[in-house]
C-alpha cells in the first residue's frame, strides 16, 4: 500500500453532513497521499443491498433519518 514516507499509521477521520464534501476531500487525500478510503455509508448500503443482519438494522435508521 502506498503512502507518505514517515506517516505510517496516520489516520484521518473525515466527518460531515451528506453533500458536505467528505468524498471530495477523500479523493484528494487518496491522490496526494495514497490514503485508504473507507466510506461507512458505502459499506452500510452494501449490507442493505445484501440484506445482512447489519444491513437490516442499519436500514431502519437510514429510512427514518434518526
Amino acid at each position: 500500500m502506498g503512502g507518505v514516507k514517515g506517516l505510517k499509521g496516520l489516520t484521518a477521520l473525515i466527518l460531515g453532513p451528506p453533500g458536505g464534501g467528505k468524498g471530495t476531500i477523500s479523493k484528494k487525500l487518496l491522490k496526494d497521499f495514497g490514503f485508504l478510503h473507507l466510506s461507512t455509508g458505502d459499506v452500510l448500503r452494501k449490507h442493505v443491498r445484501e440484506q445482512t443482519a447489519v444491513g437490516m438494522a442499519a436500514q431502519k435508521f437510514m429510512l427514518t433519518g434518526t
